[in-house]
């Protein structure tokens, strides 16, 4: 008996630890619940980050901020690769708050989650081709941005996958044909 209390004693101890710290700190305002969300995704902490965000988005329609939020519930989103409501916050923030400081960092950000929505080379290229557009308005309207530099580069990744597909879709149609003309005048010889 004394045993099983010997051991029981740890895991009891290892089971309230764990179920701490998973707590989140009381919130008495919305100012609290966006420093807590900021300092959660600082943490990496997304899952939790966005249920106050989200709240926080709902809830503070009004204040200064609620762009600055709407901005990080979109890299959070990113951050868990939910890549098609990381865009809608993005798309929300841009068509909602045209005049906000986050504008340019959310138009690159948009064409990061189109292009997390982009499938594999040899598929469908509707959100690569979604992303590069996006990336070129990006640049055309917010020059000297400081993601700028990311965005030419994310811009070449986009064409590059597009001439992937363009190359794989030739080399598809060409080898076949040139093998077909082969046969073709060899059996007319």
């Amino acid at each position: 008996m004394r045993r099983i209390a010997w051991m029981a004693a740890p895991l009891a101890v290892a089971l309230a630890w764990g179920c701490g710290g998973h707590v989140l700190p009381e919130i008495h305002s919305d100012a609290d619940r966006l420093s807590i969300a900021k300092r959660l995704f600082a943490e990496g902490d997304y899952g939790n980050a966005i249920e106050l965000l989200k709240t926080y988005t709902e809830s503070a329609g009004g204040a200064g901020d609620v762009d600055q939020a709407i901005y990080l519930l979109g890299q959070c989103y990113l951050g868990t690769r939910d890549f098609p409501l990381a865009a809608n916050e993005f798309e929300r923030l841009l068509r909602d708050y045209p005049e906000s400081d986050s504008g340019g960092s959310a138009a690159f950000r948009l064409g990061e989650a189109y292009f997390g929505q982009a499938r594999r080379p040899d598929f469908d290229q509707e959100f690569t081709v979604k992303a590069l557009a996006q990336w070129q308005s990006y640049l055309r309207g917010y020059p000297g941005h400081w993601l700028n530099g990311e965005g030419e580069r994310k811009v070449l990744q986009a064409r590059t996958r597009l001439a992937q597909k363009l190359a794989d879709t030739v080399s598809g149609w060409f080898v076949p044909t040139v093998v077909l003309v082969a046969v073709v005048t060899f059996i007319a010889w």
